[in-house]
């Protein structure tokens, strides 16, 4: 009896029907998975390793395939354990190489890597308490706090949580001493925004704690709702907060807490609502992008084109959008604008 060729052994074992059907159920699988995940944030790290399962299921279905498509005729054998086992180490292999998972960190926020002490001084800023009686005006509140934040961060000698870190404290926050615990620092500052209704003012009251709850220092800021206003506030905030803990600015770091990024008081409050947008659509998943953070970032550049940092969120935002072919090298000539306009 002659043997059976190669293609007719595939069609006795049904090997094409079996694959086609794993990687029918793996896509569904796979586009449950993004559509829920985009909802709940799940992080990058959490999708290359389900590729990684799904592409080692593919072939074991194949192995399962051809030693079992005809029913009933073939037992289970040595070497189709070991192709099996081979091809479970590798995915497991695979698995142990993937990086960890992205945090929702906002730019330029970094995290010391593991085993790495920090013995400076810790400070944690609660997310700024809206106290507007407009719910429109809420972007001002969290655009402050994102703000004030990123100015601390550029005091070298100050060890700031970045912002993404104290969001989860947004509310009603626990005692001051579990925020100190949880976070590892020393410091505890906390804010509240409100802009008047009726005239283009806005105060900020800002506290600084120690890790107990014991009020260091505090003050009241009243400024007109303008660029110059709104800088003045944050640099005087972070310069105070400096002084308090007992550190002296060099004076690169001066420069730094009090620089004016826009003098368009339209565009710095357009970048405030388009930065917010951003950080929001990227906490929901990539699949929650759309087009309304890249709106408000053309919109900010329309009043002031030489908005370095609004160009470099433009950039950022615009690589997360799921649309438009040339999104990519829009987003690049928008970095390298934002690079060219404020080199470092």
């Amino acid at each position: 009896m002659p043997t059976p060729s190669l293609l007719q052994r595939l069609k006795e074992r049904k090997l094409v029907q079996w694959a086609l059907a794993y990687l029918a159920g793996a896509w569904v699988l796979f586009e449950v998975s993004d559509a829920v995940g985009g909802r709940l944030g799940w992080p990058d790290a959490l999708y290359q390793g389900l590729l990684v399962i799904l592409a080692a299921g593919f072939f074991i279905t194949l192995v399962l395939a051809w030693y079992h498509g005809e029913k009933g005729r073939q037992r289970v054998s040595g070497p189709e354990w070991l192709m099996i086992a081979a091809l479970l180490a590798v995915a497991g292999v695979a698995l142990s190489l993937l990086p960890g998972g992205n945090s929702a960190r906002e730019p330029g926020e970094s995290e010391l890597g593991q085993g790495v002490e920090d013995d400076r001084p810790g400070l944690a800023v609660l997310p700024c308490e809206n106290l507007s009686p407009n719910p429109a005006d809420s972007f001002l509140a969290a655009g402050l706090h994102g703000e004030i934040v990123a100015r601390l961060q550029s005091i070298s000698t100050l060890r700031t949580v970045g912002r993404a870190s104290v969001l989860p404290y947004r509310g009603e926050p626990p005692t001051i001493s579990s925020v100190a615990n949880d976070l590892n620092v020393g410091f505890v500052g906390g804010c509240r925004v409100r802009k008047d209704p009726n005239r283009e003012q806005i105060r900020v009251d800002f506290e600084l704690m120690d890790s107990t709850g014991v009020q260091q220092w505090a003050d009241q800021y009243d400024r007109d709702l303008t660029t110059g206003g709104l800088f003045d506030i944050q640099g005087e905030i972070a310069k105070r907060v400096a002084a308090e803990i007992g550190f002296n600015l060099t004076p690169l770091e001066r420069d730094r807490v009090v620089q004016v990024l826009t003098e368009n008081t339209d565009a710095y409050l357009l970048y405030l609502q388009g930065k917010e947008s951003f950080l929001d659509e990227r906490s929901r998943g990539w699949r929650a992008f759309d087009l309304q953070s890249v709106s408000l970032f053309d919109q900010a550049l329309g009043h002031d084109p030489n908005f370095a940092v609004a160009h470099a969120y433009l950039s950022l935002s615009l690589t997360y959008q799921i649309v438009g072919e040339d999104r990519y090298e829009r987003a690049k000539q928008e970095a390298e604008r934002a690079l060219e306009l404020m080199p470092g």
